[in-house]
């Protein structure tokens, strides 16, 4: 009976127990940190994803005032005048291209007949 209560204190001061409690304590350690590291990384992707709601959000309230505005009869308006060309009655349309300036247009109006075929047909 001492026997047995002597290897029982024993395993108190065993190697095998300490090496047993190192490496417990070594697990829980590196399951705490793996998790304290996953932790992390997941708040850093809530952060991201929440600053990409946010300007979706804003994208989308942008879009809106974009389709009220569009759904305007002056805005209908400005579209049928700058791209399908359409004029009131009694206007006149002059359509500059995006090259041409005020004084373009006036060297190309002091040009000879002659010139501006030239420049047509050949581009002097």
């Amino acid at each position: 009976m001492q026997n047995k209560r002597t290897n029982f204190k024993n395993i108190f001061h065993s190697k095998f127990l300490f090496l047993g409690l190192v490496l417990f304590f070594t697990y829980i350690g590196y399951s705490v940190m793996v998790n304290v590291f996953s932790f992390i990384s997941y708040k850093q992707e809530e952060g991201i994803i929440n600053e990409s709601i946010v300007s979706h959000e804003e994208e989308k309230k942008a879009l809106e005032d974009v389709i009220t505005l569009l759904g305007s009869d002056a805005a209908t308006e400005n579209i049928a005048r700058t791209k399908l060309g359409w004029t009131k009655v009694g206007e006149t349309t002059v359509v500059f291209t995006e090259n041409e300036t005020r004084a373009g247009v006036a060297k190309r109006i002091e040009q000879s007949n002659i010139q501006k075929w030239g420049n047509y047909f050949f581009n002097f």
